[in-house]
């Protein structure tokens, strides 16, 4: 099960990420190794790189690469995902993701399960337990979190009876130090139409390292021997101290999230994956309050799952209704309506034997076939009726119907197959996308029209037998010639 089905967009989209911490040369250096090994792939047409756009920091960054027409490429675009993954991995100091198209559901990957809470602490450790999971479920690969772990950070312990005792106050000493770090914008400087910020801060070998930043003098505003002002280097109020720290915690709904995600790999299913994952992810013992649930492509396809069963459900409603007023029967469309599953076997079996997921398009293949599958019935049954009428007995008028109307049943029936037939055989950019529908709907008009000319006979003569036991009499009367031809 998945929400949508794969398909050749005629591009890879790579995203790419250093070390914490690595500066922007040493990023670009990375992502020149790579963009070198995917351009030695037959089929590339272009590539295109941003790094550090957006929200992103200078060590994570974007690669998009077009691919000529699928026609013309040995491979499909599915096909080089993973050949183009196993030949990055050779690249060191990279975390990579590979994907032939963007997640459905707005999140970075297909599969993904978030965790929230309150205490950081704990929302770390659950992370890495639902983390474990995704480790050991197959399917999944490029397997990552939010949490942008261990990003190099250097921590400021200040010691405040020292800082009280010369008159410092936090806020003073960390602004001092982001304005000698981090440096402060000025002015700006205008050139044609555009404007740059000028920032005004250190020189870099005055703050590579800990230690030049605890050379780093502020003013103090205790006066002493008549001195006012006078310069204290920050290594004596604060102890500067180098660890790693968890880059970014999200928030939803008024609580601290994690989010763990994974790429599918080729032959698994997003929305199997997901099932198994979460299913998993429900047996860890977690404090009250912490909450672990679907996000992204997987909650939208839980979403689109329950809608399309209402419309399933509602089909079905609409059809008896007009099937009872048309035949002026409670009883006969039930008969006639025994089809619906019936098709049901033969669409699942479609999806088998072409390997396709029950995605929301197959499902909707599904829903046309509700509509399209009676018609056998009603074809069946209602000559079957016309022949009681006439005087025939129920086996006799049954075993008329067949032979008769089995012809005109099997004209629709081919002229539907047929007709989504091109859909089915997949041809065309994108036509991945709409050939679970189009398998779906042949595989079910298949079925039905094969099953409905055996099983609708009996399950009309069952219903009969039962109607007529309750009323006591034949539930069809015949009637004159001339009456029935008015």
């Amino acid at each position: 099960m998945e929400f949508m089905p794969p398909t050749d967009r005629n591009q890879l989209l790579v995203s790419v990420e250093t070390a914490p911490g690595t500066n922007l040369e040493e990023t670009s250096k990375r992502f020149e190794e790579i963009e070198a090994i995917i351009d030695k792939f037959e089929g590339v047409d272009l590539i295109f790189t941003t790094i550090g756009s957006g929200q992103r920091s200078v060590n994570e960054g974007f690669i998009y690469v077009k691919l000529i027409d699928a026609d013309r490429r040995p491979y499909s675009a599915l096909e080089m995902v993973d050949s183009v993954r196993a030949a990055i991995t050779d690249v060191p100091g990279v975390k990579v993701s590979v994907s032939a198209s963007e997640s459905e559901g707005g999140g970075e990957k297909p599969v993904e399960i978030s965790i929230r809470g309150t205490d950081r602490t704990v929302l770390t450790e659950l992370a890495h337990q639902v983390q474990a999971i995704f480790d050991t479920t197959q399917g999944t690969i490029d397997i990552d979190n939010t949490m942008e772990e261990g990003k190099p950070e250097l921590r400021l312990n200040i010691d405040r009876r020292k800082a009280n005792d010369l008159a410092l106050n936090v806020y003073g000493i960390a602004s001092t130090i982001r304005g000698f770090v981090d440096g402060e914008v000025v002015t700006k400087y205008k050139e044609g139409d555009e404007e740059y910020d000028v920032r005004i801060r250190l020189r870099e070998s005055d703050r590579e390292n800990a230690e030049d930043v605890g050379r780093l003098l502020i003013a103090s505003g205790k006066e002493i021997n008549g001195v006012r002002n006078f310069m204290v280097p920050i290594s004596h109020v604060a102890n500067l101290e180098k660890t790693n720290a968890i880059g970014k915690y999200n928030r939803y709904d008024r609580m601290n999230e994690v989010r763990v995600n994974s790429n599918v790999a080729t032959g698994a299913f997003a929305g199997t994956v997901v099932n198994t994952i979460f299913a998993e992810a429900q047996e860890i013992d977690r404090p009250p309050g912490y909450q672990i649930g679907v996000s992204g492509e997987g909650e939208i396809m839980a979403e689109s799952n329950v809608h399309i069963f209402t419309a399933l459900i509602l089909a079905v409603i609409f059809i008896y209704l007009l099937l009872a007023s048309q035949f002026e029967s409670f009883f006969d469309p039930f008969s006639i309506m025994f089809s619906l599953p019936l098709s049901l076997i033969g669409a699942i079996a479609a999806l088998i034997i072409f390997s396709d997921s029950l995605s929301i398009i197959s499902q909707i293949g599904i829903i046309l076939l509700m509509g399209l599958v009676t018609k056998n019935a009603i074809l069946l049954v209602d000559f079957i009726k016309q022949n009681r009428y006439r005087g025939k007995s129920r086996k006799e008028a049954i075993l008329i119907a067949g032979p008769i109307r089995l012809r005109p049943i099997l004209m629709t029936t081919f002229a539907t197959i047929f007709g989504v037939l091109p859909l089915a055989l997949g041809i065309g950019p994108g036509a991945e996308m709409r050939a679970p529908m189009a398998r779906a709907v042949i595989g079910g008009m298949a079925s039905s029209t094969l099953l409905t000319l055996v099983v609708v006979p009996v399950v009309y003569t069952i219903i009969d037998d039962i109607v007529a036991w309750f009323l006591k009499r034949e539930t069809i009367q015949p009637i004159a010639e001339e009456e029935l031809n008015a």
